[in-house]
């Protein structure tokens, strides 16, 4: 049954990347990936209707995914070397997606080339709390009921359990951190931030005298997190430079998707996101 699953998966997997690498060649014009994916997503752009794109036949076939589900899946394209990146010329050097010998003869039925981004997608990541993590969750949901009784809303209109244990988890300090979380919106931050944040520096500071310095793992399990994280996102959490607001205005500016931003930056997609909210770039 496990064989026959996995052969599901890759059968699935097989059949995106055939969507995108044909949905890349018909685009009527070289497009960078930040096109491609509003085209797979069906966004009703002035772009999309005035060129006619909105009568490709892959328009619109990704509109339940979300944008970042969709960036990850040419990211992994670009990875195993089916797609790549193209200057239009280099007086304008506006980045635009091509795609690869390998990904025609992908296309034909000549290559087969596995494009493992399913698993890489999956939410299969639980967190799991340890007894001062839990109590901390505890704290911040009855924070949560406070507001909510407040405005008169049911709790998950202010957020959701899964935003509360991962706050309690990766235990955010600043406004950004707490922005870097799935689902943390400005809003939010807005209305709440400066609440929820005193309730994780209380318990972080109640938790740090109550460990021995003598203990082995007396470090916080978020450095800990944090230092995992930046294996392979070296800039995660580091507070943003001048140069790195300015450099990411200007590739957002070429079209560069979410993913993309990430990779060129070092950083988490969602510290991506958050920034771009930040500096007035998307809502």
């Amino acid at each position: 049954m496990e064989n026959e699953i996995q052969q599901v998966i890759r059968d699935f997997e097989s059949a995106v990347t055939r969507i995108v690498l044909c949905t890349v060649r018909e685009a009527p014009m070289p497009l960078g990936a930040r096109r491609i994916t509003s085209i797979l997503k069906g966004t009703k752009s002035t772009f999309n209707i005035d060129y006619g794109i909105y009568s490709m036949p892959t328009y619109g076939l990704f509109s339940s995914m979300t944008r970042a589900f969709v960036d990850e899946i040419i990211q992994c394209l670009l990875e195993h070397e089916l797609l790549e990146i193209r200057m239009i010329s280099p007086d304008i050097g506006l980045p635009v997606l091509h795609i690869t010998e390998r990904g025609t003869a992908f296309l034909a039925g000549q290559e087969n080339c596995a494009t493992p981004f399913a698993n890489r997608l999956a939410d299969t990541d639980v967190i799991l709390l340890d007894e001062s993590g839990q109590e901390l969750f505890e704290a911040l949901r009855t924070l949560r009921a406070e507001f909510a009784s407040a405005e008169s809303v049911p709790p998950y209109v202010i957020c959701h359990d899964s935003h509360l244990r991962e706050m309690a988890h990766i235990r955010p300090a600043t406004p950004e951190e707490l922005l870097a979380i799935k689902g943390i919106g400005t809003k939010f931050v807005q209305n709440y931030g400066v609440r929820f944040l005193a309730v994780i520096a209380q318990a972080s500071d109640t938790q740090k005298r109550h460990v021995s310095p003598e203990t082995p793992d007396a470090p916080t399990r978020k450095a800990h997190d944090v230092e995992v994280i930046r294996k392979k996102h070296p800039n995660a959490y580091r507070p943003w430079t001048p140069q790195e607001d300015e450099r990411l205005r200007r590739l957002h500016a070429i079209g560069m998707s979410i993913a993309e931003l990430a990779q060129a930056l070092g950083r988490q997609t969602g510290g991506i996101r958050s920034r771009l909210k930040t500096l007035g770039l998307s809502e």
